[in-house]
């Protein structure tokens, strides 16, 4: 699949979805990019961003959260958090950059289903289910970060859906 078909498909979800995302060529591929407030947050941006990199049918998801700081133990709560999340997690994974405290969680889409009917809806599922995972964690992200409740009790919350006081 070339980078232009790539280029179309994912452009004619947004349209579909009336999603506004920036676009951009960069070297060896293209990035597409924008940005959704979580509710209750209005402070809180997850910025995110799709990646087609040429060659290959794959189109990368990044969902990147604001950069928390904060002390090498609060640091290493937050990785046990995100260990525990990825544990049980079927789509994608969370990381962390451990030099500056960015959170990002990222996920892959063959993009070579956008040559079926369905391609759409297929990829309209994976970048929504992205944005609303990330969305999910974060009050539970927020709670490990100042310290209302441990990594393990966090991760069982979120698990369970309860919702963070």
């Amino acid at each position: 699949m070339s980078i232009e078909a790539k280029i179309a498909g994912v452009q004619a979800f947004f349209k579909k979805c009336g999603v506004q995302m920036g676009e951009k060529k960069v070297e060896g591929g293209y990035v597409f990019y924008g940005g959704f407030n979580v509710e209750n947050e209005k402070d809180m941006v997850l910025l995110v961003r799709l990646i087609l990199d040429d060659p290959g049918p794959w189109l990368r998801m990044v969902v990147a959260f604001p950069v928390f700081s904060g002390s090498g133990s609060r640091l290493s709560q937050i990785s046990e958090l995100l260990a525990r999340v990825n544990f049980r997690l079927n789509f994608g994974r969370f990381e962390m950059n451990f030099d500056n405290g960015q959170i990002r969680f990222t996920s892959c889409q063959d993009l070579s289903v956008l040559e079926n009917a369905h391609s759409v809806d297929i990829l309209g599922r994976q970048f929504f289910r992205a944005v609303a995972i990330s969305e999910r964690l974060y009050p539970y992200l927020k709670s490990v970060i100042h310290g209302d409740l441990s990594p393990s009790d966090a991760n069982e919350r979120f698990r369970e859906g309860t919702k963070v006081k």
